[in-house]
């Protein structure tokens, strides 16, 4: 397991080294910049989830185990929170024109709230709720305790709850999208104009 979580760390660096170097040509550029956070969320997970594979059965103390418990929690969260900055940012294309769009930086300014403010209150409602009831925030078995969130208590729906929401809201953005989309197409008239349908096609 330890493999499993090193290995996709490693990629999710790289690819994060590749945009620091071509920051200042990426940056403006909505898209690059959910991809961008979404691949430090990956790498962050991994990472933690590393930590906490390692830390289970008490190699790490307890606290530092809730610590890695919170991050760990937070940054998975943050994943799927930025997945619906993405599907956001795919329904707002579907809206405006797309040199205005990539450079709109009311969005640049939303985003990061949304992919990083709402999953850390989340996950600090969380710990904050569990610490001041004086009640497990990890699973603890005896003398032994693992950096996760314990099941048996309703406390793993904390993390569950918002990712099942936060899929439903990129299918449904998503599908709404699709449907502008076709429309467009089947009509010949639409939002968007062919310069900009020109523009999709060079970004791939």
């Amino acid at each position: 397991m330890l493999v499993g979580s090193i290995l996709p760390l490693i990629v999710y660096t790289a690819i994060l080294i590749f945009y620091v170097i071509l920051w200042k040509d990426l940056y403006l550029k909505l898209a690059n910049f959910n991809h961008f956070n979404i691949c430090i969320c990956l790498a962050c997970s991994m990472l933690f989830y590393a930590i906490s594979v390692n830390g289970a059965g008490g190699t790490i103390s307890l606290t530092g185990c809730e610590t890695v418990s919170f991050f760990l929690h937070f940054m998975s969260l943050s994943v799927f929170m930025w997945m619906v900055c993405e599907a956001i940012y795919i329904f707002c294309l579907m809206l405006y024109k797309y040199p205005d769009l990539e450079n709109h930086r009311i969005l640049l300014n939303i985003f990061p709230a949304i992919g990083y403010g709402c999953s850390f209150l989340m996950a600090a409602i969380t710990i904050g709720v569990r610490v001041g009831q004086n009640q497990q925030y990890i699973v603890i078995r005896g003398s032994n305790y693992q950096c996760w969130l314990p099941i048996e208590q309703n406390v793993y729906w904390s993390f569950l709850a918002p990712i099942i929401v936060a899929i439903v809201i990129v299918l449904g953005l998503l599908v709404v999208s699709a449907g502008i989309l076709m429309r467009i197409h089947n009509t010949g008239t639409g939002i968007l104009t062919a310069e900009q349908e020109l523009i999709l096609v060079k970004k791939g």
